[in-house]
């Protein structure tokens, strides 16, 4: 099929490369003409496990390219991926504009029968509004009235609007949506779910299971999922600090509720909270549309509650082991919100670093993938070029995110190039490791 990718960020770049792949004719379309010319170059724009790979084959099959031009890639595709970014408004909303400016170009610019397909995180009544939007411009087009006879003996439109939630995670995207964990679907239309099932057969046929359900579940299916990790990573983290305070250790505690097959092991890590780009969003959307239909969570708040506090322990516990920070040496590992990717959105590192500075801290951090966006947001830290540069000489080493290299390396190396000795792990990435004696370690959760 002829595809149209609107967006090429985490979602679209991946989906539009894996699709190539998978046979389809694919173009990817952006508005930032700088990341396009960088994609034509073979430059990825995010750090993504196997992705350079997976477009550059994409690429060279003659199966995926890359535009500035949304209208004349949208008056090709048969079908159309709206993969645009919802970012969170002031008031705990997503903000759809750029959702909507995609569904008025989507009306501008069909020639034939297409289907609009909303993969972006959006709120429930996202895909009637796009719809309405669409009809709008068809009309000032004259073009409702233009439908192929079939469609017009059928009484379906000249276009249909599809929801169809991702749920790949930062950090292993490629893997994720090449063997995703379900297919939805949201749609009553006949003809937009005969088209999605073609676009995804090859998931079908290896056996995705899929779910046909209607746009407003399909809306909320994606904002549940993330509210319910949310609600996992916070309860954890409750138990962590119950476990300082009692002397238990929440590893123990968390393995032996990951063999509950009704529980599992997945978000039982304790930390410092979660962050990016999806789960604190999708979490305070489905508050906002709850309150908006007159439905008040009970749960979410907390769990929002626990995750800002959690985000600021490793702050407060370094202020405990030292009270005066001003013109210490403090290092950071770790600045992305998780491990695998270069997304610094809602990390908790962020926050640790600006209170730190704030105190006149001297900072200096590392991170493998997340620095240059990490800069353009704390122009006063500063960065090293490997792990143990960073704690050369340092007072205090705070782990954030915890990177497979940091595990790789000796406490013993570490203390012996560090001033003082103080270790404070936000990840538990020496929670289980022999420590010197010489060394003051801390981490969540072991009392």
């Amino acid at each position: 099929m002829k595809i149209a990718i609107i967006g090429t960020g985490y979602v679209g770049l991946v989906s539009g490369a894996d699709f190539a792949n998978r046979g389809h004719q694919v173009t990817c379309v952006d508005i930032n003409e700088a990341r396009i010319e960088g994609l034509k170059q073979g430059v990825m724009p995010i750090s993504e496990v196997g992705l350079p790979e997976l477009v550059a084959a994409g690429v060279k099959a003659g199966m995926l390219e890359f535009s500035l031009d949304a209208r004349a890639a949208i008056a090709e595709a048969e079908i159309v991926f709206c993969c645009v970014g919802t970012p969170l408004a002031d008031d705990g909303r997503a903000d759809c504009g750029m959702i909507y400016e995609v569904a008025r170009t989507f009306g501008e610019s069909i020639t034939k029968p297409t289907v609009l397909v909303n993969k972006s995180t959006v709120p429930v009544g996202t895909a009637m509004k796009c719809e309405e939007i669409i009809k709008k411009e068809l009309q000032n087009r004259k073009m409702l009235d233009s439908r192929p006879r079939v469609l017009a003996l059928r009484g379906d439109p000249f276009f249909a609007v599809v929801s169809n939630p991702e749920f790949l995670s930062q950090g292993t995207a490629v893997r994720d949506t090449a063997n995703p964990s379900r297919l939805i679907i949201g749609s009553d239309d006949a003809w937009a779910i005969a088209q999605m099932e073609l676009v995804n057969a090859s998931f079908i046929t290896a056996g995705v299971p899929k779910i046909v359900m209607s746009r407003a579940s399909a809306e909320l299916a994606k904002c549940a999922a993330n509210a319910f990790l949310a609600t996992k990573i916070s309860f954890i983290n409750e138990i962590a600090n119950l476990c300082e305070l009692v002397g238990a250790n929440v590893d123990d505690i968390a393995a032996s509720m990951g063999l509950d097959k009704r529980i599992g092991p997945a978000f039982l890590n304790a930390g410092i909270g979660y962050g990016g780009g999806c789960i604190p969003k999708d979490t305070a959307a489905l508050i906002a549309t709850g309150h908006d239909v007159g439905y008040e969570f009970k749960i979410l708040p907390a769990v929002q509650a626990v995750n800002e506090s959690q985000r600021r322990i490793l702050y407060t516990k370094l202020c405990e082991f030292m009270p005066e920070r001003a013109g210490k040496r403090i290092a950071v590992w770790g600045l992305a919100f998780k491990p695998g990717t270069d997304d610094v959105r809602s990390a908790p590192s962020l926050q640790i670093v600006q209170n730190l500075l704030a105190d006149g801290a001297e900072m200096i951090a590392y991170d493998p993938t997340a620095q240059k966006n990490a800069a353009g947001l704390l122009p006063q830290l500063k960065f090293a070029k490997t792990p143990l540069e960073a704690v050369q000489e340092a007072d205090a080493l705070l782990i954030c995110t915890e990177w497979p290299e940091f595990a790789e390396l000796s406490l013993e190396k570490i203390a012996e190039m560090m001033s003082n000795k103080l270790i404070i792990d936000g990840r538990g990435v020496y929670r289980n490791v022999e420590r010197p004696n010489n060394v003051k370690y801390w981490t969540v959760g072991c009392g």
